[in-house]
C-alpha cells in the first residue's frame, strides 16, 4: 500500500468492505483515511480534512487523498470490485477539464469509471442546482453516485429524486433506531421500497448482528457490515 506525507504527518488508506448477501461476497470497499503522527499514533482523520488551508488549496488536499486510495484499490482489488470514494459537494463542481483528467487518471490506473463509486457527502451546498449539473456530469463520463448518510443530517427524498444517484447509503443510525423499536423496523422496508422506486440501489450502513441484517427490506440485498474502521 502507498502512504503519503502531509508534514510530519503520514496518510494512508483502509478499505471498509461493503457485503451482498445475495451474492454472498464482498462487492466493493469503501476508501478511508488513516492518519498518524511521527510517533505511529493514529490521529483523526477530520484533523487533517477539516484543517484550515490556503484559499483556493482546499480541493488540492481531497483529490490528492482520493488519489492515494484509488491507487491502493487498484493494487489490492479484484476485477469484480468496485471503489467507494466521498466527495464533497464542492468536489463536484469543477470544469470540464478535470472531469476528464480524472477519468484519465482512473485509466492510466487499469480501472474504468464505472468501477468507481463518487459518494456526495451529506454536507450543506451553497447552489444545489451546480451540484446537480456536476453529478450528472460525472455520470456522463461512466462513474457511479451514491447518496450517502441518507437519514442523517440534510437529506430528504427530495434530493434523492433531484440527484438520481445509482446508490443510497443509509445512514447507520437508521438500522440502530429500527433494532430497538418496532414501529421503526415496520417503517424501513417502506424507505426502502420508496428509494428503489427512485431508481436506487440501498446499502445499510453499520450492520453488526443478525437482528440487524433480517430488519433490511427482502430486495435490499447490499449491505454495508462494519470492521475495526468506524469512520
Amino acid at each position: 500500500m502507498r502512504r503519503h506525507a502531509l508534514g510530519n504527518l503520514t496518510l494512508s488508506s483502509a478499505f471498509q468492505p461493503i457485503f451482498s448477501l445475495s451474492h454472498r461476497r464482498s462487492i466493493g470497499y469503501e476508501a478511508l483515511l488513516r492518519v498518524r503522527d511521527p510517533a505511529g499514533k493514529e490521529v483523526h482523520p477530520l484533523a487533517v480534512l477539516d484543517r484550515t488551508v490556503e484559499r483556493g488549496r482546499w480541493n488540492n488536499l481531497e483529490r490528492s487523498v482520493q488519489l492515494l486510495h484509488t491507487s491502493n484499490f487498484a493494487l489490492m482489488a479484484n476485477a469484480r470490485d468496485r471503489l467507494f470514494l466521498n466527495v464533497r459537494p464542492d468536489g463536484f463542481i469543477v470544469s470540464e477539464a478535470y472531469r476528464r483528467l480524472v477519468e484519465d487518471s482512473i485509466r492510466r490506473l487499469e480501472l474504468t469509471p464505472d468501477r468507481v463509486v463518487l459518494e456526495v457527502l451529506e454536507t450543506p451546498n451553497g447552489n444545489f442546482q451546480q451540484l446537480i449539473d456536476g453529478v450528472a456530469s460525472f455520470r456522463q463520463l461512466g462513474f457511479l453516485i451514491a447518496f450517502d448518510d441518507f437519514g442523517a443530517g440534510h437529506s430528504n427524498i427530495d434530493r434523492v429524486w433531484q440527484l438520481q444517484p445509482d446508490i443510497v447509503k443509509l445512514d447507520r443510525r437508521v438500522i440502530e433506531q429500527a433494532a430497538q423499536s418496532s414501529r421503526l423496523a415496520r417503517q424501513l422496508p417502506r424507505l426502502v421500497s420508496l428509494l428503489h422506486e427512485a431508481g436506487a440501489l440501498v446499502v445499510v450502513e453499520g450492520v453488526e448482528t443478525q437482528r440487524e441484517a433480517l430488519l433490511r427490506h427482502p430486495d435490499c440485498s447490499i449491505l454495508r457490515f462494519p470492521n475495526q474502521y468506524r469512520s
